[in-house]
């Protein structure tokens, strides 16, 4: 299948229950004059309401310059594609497999999310603050968390803080009404972020962090 261009993918926001929470879908729109039918995606990425009245039909947003350059970074980062992000783009991609599809994941809670400060889900206690990392959007990291380490990927890059999406959910040990989802969206500062490594070992309690 091809990926088109920004101007044929779009955002479809619907009321699947009629309670207000709408869900995130991604529709890959036929873009010639083949006979193809539309692709929709949908995401687990849960959107505020568009309006206060419930509409009857779905709402259907094209993809910004934003959606799609995040999108285009992940898939290079993931693929190591050498495509030009800043020009028109055809990419050839399987929407069946996995890192496609959370790459579409990300995008969404990117768009639409509302970001958690992370301070109350960091353990600052075994993990010292690090001089402000070098990382760009679409890298691969991970936070030491409540929970342990966390793979997230960064979608925004500010002077003091960055932007992530959680690959992993976050549940606090302590029974504590904490609990953040894999898909969710979190802000934590620069010096709390860590290699991506990281996410793949787990100490033991007898361990030094250094």
């Amino acid at each position: 299948m091809i990926f088109p261009t920004g101007k044929n993918i779009y955002w479809r926001i619907s009321d699947e229950n009629g309670q207000g929470s709408d869900v995130v879908s991604i529709v890959l729109a036929n873009h010639n004059d083949i006979e193809v039918d539309d692709v929709e995606i949908e995401t687990d990425i849960i959107s505020s309401p568009f309006q206060t009245i419930t509409p009857q039909t779905p709402i259907v947003i094209e993809w910004d310059k934003k959606d799609l350059e995040l999108f285009l970074t992940l898939v290079k980062n993931t693929f190591n594609s050498e495509a030009d992000t800043h020009g028109p783009i055809h990419i050839e991609l399987d929407f069946t497999d996995e890192s496609v599809v959370t790459i579409m994941h990300i995008v969404a809670a990117a768009h639409f999310s509302t970001p958690y400060t992370a301070t109350d889900i960091l353990n600052v206690q075994r993990t010292l603050a690090t001089p402000k990392k070098e990382c760009n959007v679409g890298d691969l990291v991970s936070i030491d968390t409540i929970d342990g380490y966390k793979s997230t990927v960064i979608v925004k890059s500010d002077e003091k803080v960055f932007t992530c999406v959680l690959l992993d959910e976050i549940t606090c040990p302590n029974g504590d009404n904490i609990r953040l989802d894999r898909h969710d969206l979190i802000i934590v500062k620069r010096e709390w972020v860590l290699p991506a490594a990281f996410a793949d070992v787990y100490p033991a309690e007898s361990d030094s962090i250094h």
